[in-house]
């Protein structure tokens, strides 16, 4: 049997809450593992720390900061996860076939716009908001590429597609 991208994806979000839930370890509290004051001291070597790598940091940023998360289907059946914080949107689209593409930075917005310049290549990415539901759910039109149909989520569901759309789809844009 094989498995689609899009199901890979979704069984492998379900993992990370899952794993993410369990090792919270149900809310007891128990003490920290004590550090060495200062590991280089001690002979041992110090490994790159979370912070060091850009995609975590941004991913970080996201996540601390998100406004706004968001999950989605397109018209075309691509799945699709949006993020915006004050000053930063994402969006990431992904095909059934494995492959990607996703718009990360500064961001200009109306009531029923938002327009994606992604700091890397410097394209616009732009949605208009055509229908809201009672749930909150809605319908944005892209233009020529089609609609996207929107639901919320919270922020880490949302950071945790991206990173793995992120690692596991092959990138076009």
């Amino acid at each position: 049997m094989r498995l689609s991208t899009r199901n890979a994806l979704l069984i492998l979000l379900t993992m990370l809450l899952a794993v993410g839930l369990t090792a919270c370890g149900g809310g007891k509290d128990e003490p920290a593992a004590q550090q060495p004051e200062d590991d280089a001291a001690n002979g041992a070597q110090v490994a790159a720390q979370p912070g060091d790598d850009p995609l975590y940091a941004t991913a970080k940023y996201l996540l601390d900061n998100a406004v706004s998360s968001l999950i989605g289907v397109t018209s075309n059946g691509e799945d699709v996860v949006f993020i915006q914080t004050p000053d930063v949107a994402a969006v990431a689209f992904v095909s059934d076939e494995g492959k990607s593409i996703s718009f990360v930075g500064a961001y200009e917005a109306t009531s029923t716009q938002i327009a994606i310049t992604d700091e890397t290549s410097n394209t616009t990415f732009g949605m208009e908001i055509i229908q809201v539901f009672e749930d909150g759910s809605f319908v944005a039109d892209m233009g020529d590429l089609g609609e996207i149909a929107f639901n919320g989520t919270d922020a880490q569901t949302a950071v945790t597609a991206l990173l793995l759309i992120n690692g596991l789809t092959e990138p076009i844009a």
